[in-house]
């Protein structure tokens, strides 16, 4: 849990003094060593305010990852951990580009401020005053108007709908259920049935549980899974499922369910290529299979195989592989002289830290194994990994 911050911590921070306040104490490592002599001199500097101008200093610095120059911004630690980074906003903004956009869970307004640089006008709204009064600060723009309302009591009437609802407790569920949300998905496509709406999710929802979506689009950044973002209405496009991949440099690519998934099921290759994740939650692994002539080993595991591996990508190549067993890849491994190896498991009940140890590794050299299942059979593939030339 964060520091609580109040509307009087906001209205502090958001004056002159209080930025200079804040400038100071961002002065300070704030690093584990010195942390404890940090918050005292916070302390002795600004007495009661210490705290806020702390957790304001922290935030700022996590932020660096999320938001572009967040050196004057201000957030909770709910918020921040909820926004979405700057290059995957300004993505899903495009769709929204000349639009009349309301933002129904504005937050501290990292969405709409990606929002706003292709937008038309903008209405961001928000039933949490502090975060409310955080984002009145973080977005001065004259093309943005915030307002304090529920999200599922529309107050706008002809304008693009935009929302991130909050994730209530999951209870160590890998899987997250519409009514895992705050407000529940289904509660607001209802609250804005015919309206064009774009939520933002979790990618491990079950896209079976909501119909109402006409697109499902899935976003990693960097090779990160980040969101799943459900379109209806005019927002979406003929695809019914989308993965769309991006790089922290500016590239990109998107594969959808309207391409071909003629995809054929052989043995080992040359390559083992490892989908990105999001088109492995996006079920298109046949479709990007397809485009890139490769195969799958199983028609159950989103391993793939072929003679060349598609470009820009981190892909495996075979040194050799078998039937899997600890005692022969222990054996593989020592008579190849390994010390270190990177494990991939997809379709065994393996833990590749717990394994790890049992290989007794010692050499020089380094390996990746693929551990996957090909029908019921376990197999092994030692590789080496490779980052493939952008340019194919």
């Amino acid at each position: 849990m964060g520091y609580g911050f109040t509307l009087d911590d906001v209205a502090f921070l958001r004056s002159s003094d209080g930025a200079a306040a804040a400038a100071e104490i961002d002065r300070l490592p704030l690093t584990p060593a010195s942390y404890l002599a940090d918050v005292a001199k916070a302390r002795t500097l600004a007495g009661d305010r210490a705290p806020a101008l702390l957790e304001t200093a922290l935030l700022r610095r996590k932020a660096t990852s999320k938001v572009d120059n967040p050196v004057d911004w201000l957030f909770t630690d709910a918020a921040l951990q909820q926004a979405t980074p700057t290059p995957v906003a300004r993505h899903r903004a495009r769709r929204l580009r000349g639009r009349d956009v309301h933002d129904v869970t504005c937050s501290v307004g990292v969405d709409l401020a990606a929002v706003s640089e292709v937008a038309a006008r903008c209405v961001g709204s928000d039933l949490d005053p502090v975060r409310l009064a955080m984002a009145r600060h973080n977005l001065k723009r004259p093309n943005v108007i915030l307002a304090q309302a529920d999200a599922l009591v529309p107050i706008t009437r002809d304008m693009a709908v935009l929302a991130d609802p909050g994730r209530r407790d999951s209870s160590g569920r890998r899987r997250w259920r519409p009514e895992d949300f705050a407000p529940p998905l289904g509660a607001l496509a209802e609250a804005y049935r015919g309206r064009d709406l774009a939520v933002k999710c979790a990618p491990g929802i079950d896209f079976d549980d909501v119909p109402w979506a006409d697109e499902v689009e899935v976003v990693s950044l960097d090779g990160a899974v980040r969101e799943a973002c459900l379109w209806t209405g005019g927002l979406a496009t003929e695809a019914a499922r989308r993965a769309t991949v991006l790089r922290s440099d500016g590239s990109e690519w998107t594969v959808t369910d309207r391409a071909d998934d003629t995809c054929p099921v052989t043995d080992v290759r040359e390559w083992i290529i490892d989908p990105d994740g999001a088109v492995v939650r996006a079920g298109l692994v046949r479709h990007y299979a397809a485009a890139h002539g490769l195969s799958q080993l199983d028609e159950r595991i989103a391993y793939l195989t072929g003679p060349v591996p598609p470009p820009g990508i981190r892909a495996f190549r075979v040194l050799e592989h078998g039937k899997y067993s600890e005692k022969t890849l222990r054996s593989t491994l020592a008579k190849r002289g390994v010390g270190r190896v990177e494990i991939l498991v997809r379709g065994l009940d393996i833990d590749p830290n717990a394994l790890r140890p049992r290989l007794k590794l010692k050499g020089p050299d380094e390996v990746s194994v693929v551990l996957t299942r090909v029908g019921r059979s376990p197999v092994a593939i030692v590789c080496e990994a490779v980052r493939t030339d952008p340019a194919g």
